[in-house]
């Protein structure tokens, strides 16, 4: 694994509990605003005037608020659990890569050692090689 992917990831993912810290701080403002605004106002007759004259928001207004920010914390943290799995899945697809990769090293030298070692012994196998032929081929002439 590239060193920037991992560190890219981890970025994001901080960045996107940093989001839901925000979201979760405007959730526990809105829930106080909500819980001052059922005691304000026990029966809300909701008509939307609380935001034009500057009274305090209507109970229903709130949990329309509050609504909306639970569901974007929920949506938040599942794409956050996304993205950790995600960058799981390629780290253990990075990991399954480098032992594939010392592997093929590993073999490459044994290869590699045994060529060296080889070559020691190539000429004289290959002379040897070289002198059966031309008995052998000579000799079959010989009897045709």
């Amino acid at each position: 694994m590239p060193a920037y992917y991992g560190h890219t990831a981890d970025t994001e993912i901080d960045s996107a509990k940093r989001h839901i810290d925000t979201l979760e701080h405007s959730l526990s403002n809105s829930i106080r605003r909500y819980n001052e605004a059922v005691d304000y106002a026990k029966n809300c007759e909701h008509n939307g005037r609380s935001r034009n004259t500057g009274e305090p928001p209507c109970a229903c207004e709130l949990l329309q608020e509050l609504s909306v920010l639970m569901r974007k914390v929920s949506k938040a943290w599942k794409q956050v659990r996304k993205w950790e799995e995600d960058v799981a899945e390629r780290r253990f697809r990075i990991d399954n890569a480098r032992h594939h990769l010392d592997e093929l090293r590993e073999r490459r030298y044994h290869e590699e050692a045994i060529i060296e070692a080889s070559h020691d012994r190539l000429p004289t196998e290959i002379n040897q090689a070289i002198a059966r032929e031309i008995y052998f081929s000579g000799r079959t002439r010989r009897y045709n």
